[in-house]
C-alpha cells in the first residue's frame, strides 16, 4: 500500500531518510562512546524506556537543542 507522501515521515516522505541517518548517527555516536541504545534492551522495559529518554536527549543535542529550550519565557 503507497502512503501518501504528506503523512508524517510515511514511507514517501522526503524528510524520512534524513531522520533515519539522524537517528543512526546517534545510535553510532552512542555507541563508540560506551552507551546503550533503545534497540538493545526489550520494548517497553525500564531499561528500554531509560535509555529511549536518554537517546531523545542525544537527538535534540544533534539538532541544536536544549533543556533550557522548554522552559516558559518570563
Amino acid at each position: 500500500m503507497e502512503q501518501d507522501k504528506d503523512l508524517p515521515l510515511g514511507r514517501m516522505h522526503p524528510l524520512r531518510g534524513e531522520a533515519f541517518a539522524l537517528a543512526l548517527s546517534i545510535e553510532t555516536i552512542r555507541r563508540a562512546r560506551g552507551r546503550s541504545n533503545p534497540r538493545d534492551f526489550t520494548l517497553g522495559s525500564p531499561q528500554w524506556e531509560q535509555v529511549s529518554l536518554d537517546f531523545a536527549r542525544d537527538i535534540r543535542w544533534a539538532l541544536g537543542m536544549n533543556d533550557e529550550d522548554d522552559e516558559p519565557e518570563q
